[in-house]
């Protein structure tokens, strides 16, 4: 055997060194399996985020532009009656469908002042108009901020009750004692067809009406949109 032969014969520990599925000591599925393993795992390190709550981008944005973040846990308006006082105000007809309305379960992002909790000029409105103006806030202000995958939305009354339930300063005098209109609909025996106001909020507690879908209520009664994460079902 010639010197030059000897040297191109590798041992079998540098054959094993460039096969690149072989670990020493391993067989080479075994190695084969680990390093797919391995490669699927760095190539699904996504962001897991729970349904209904914002993901690390989404909570940086809405941060740095004072959005304060709330959690919702899908009470009724019942459960919530016991935690804080509210005044319902010609609804005695309505309370068994009212005390079953439920908020959804997840996070909600609001502005925590006045003219930033309300749309500026969303009073004076209708249901129709104020709910409109919800859906353009997406396009107007959140698209902008660079917020992706959120959606801007009309609560329900519950969403509303049970934000005022953590944020004790809501409705109150820093918010002007206004009132949001909500996504909550009731056949009213005065009104008819009516949407739920709930607000000014004061010694009393927060204040519950119905306001006639068409009727204009002046301005104490305005459009505050929650801003959330997007998924197909709230509720």
């Amino acid at each position: 055997m010639t010197e030059q032969f000897k040297q191109e014969i590798l041992r079998a520990d540098e054959v094993a060194d460039l096969d690149p599925y072989n670990v020493r000591g391993k067989t080479k599925t075994e190695a084969a399996r680990e390093r797919l393993q391995s490669a699927d795992e760095n190539s699904t390190k996504v962001e897991k985020v729970k349904e209904g709550f914002f993901n690390n981008e989404q909570t940086k944005i809405l941060a740095e532009n004072k959005f304060k973040r709330f959690e919702l846990r899908g009470r009724t308006v019942e459960e919530i009656i016991d935690k804080i006082p509210i005044e319902f105000h010609g609804l005695s007809e309505n309370m068994n469908e009212i005390n079953t309305i439920k908020s959804m379960q997840g996070e909600v992002a609001i502005k925590t002042n006045k003219t930033g909790f309300f749309i500026p000029d969303s009073g004076s409105k209708n249901y129709f108009k104020q709910s409109g103006m919800v859906h353009a806030y997406e396009n107007e202000v959140v698209i902008p901020l660079g917020l992706r995958g959120v959606q801007s939305i009309l609560g329900n009354l519950a969403d509303y009750l049970e934000l005022a339930l953590i944020n004790l300063s809501l409705f109150g005098a820093k918010y002007g004692y206004y009132y949001t209109i909500t996504e909550s609909k009731i056949d009213h025996y005065r009104n008819g067809r009516s949407a739920l106001a709930v607000g000014a909020r004061d010694p009393s507690g927060i204040h519950v009406l119905s306001s006639g879908l068409d009727y204009k209520r002046g301005d104490i009664v305005f459009a505050a949109p929650l801003i959330v994460p997007f998924r197909a079902k709230y509720y």
